[in-house]
């Protein structure tokens, strides 16, 4: 969503509804230059400043959290052979 005040200024876009909330409401400006981010067989769009964006979601991002606070994202039932 991309609001803009009654001043003409530039506002946040963000989705409030999601896991993070107010983590996920960004200055419009970092979506304003994006760029190409190929990934496996695919390109994806981001935007260009991408260490804001997830410092930002995820604070010190490059820094693997303590093997105690590891969480697995496994799903059920699915099973390699």
């Amino acid at each position: 969503m991309y609001c803009q005040n009654q001043w003409g200024d530039e506002g946040d876009l963000g989705n409030l509804i999601g896991r993070w909330r107010e983590r996920e409401s960004f200055k419009a400006d970092i979506y304003r230059n994006l760029t190409d981010y190929p990934f496996e067989d695919i390109t994806l769009r981001g935007p260009q400043d991408y260490e804001t964006y997830l410092t930002q979601m995820y604070g010190n991002y490059m820094q693997l959290p303590p093997e105690a606070s590891r969480q697995a994202h496994a799903v059920e039932g699915v099973y390699w052979r």
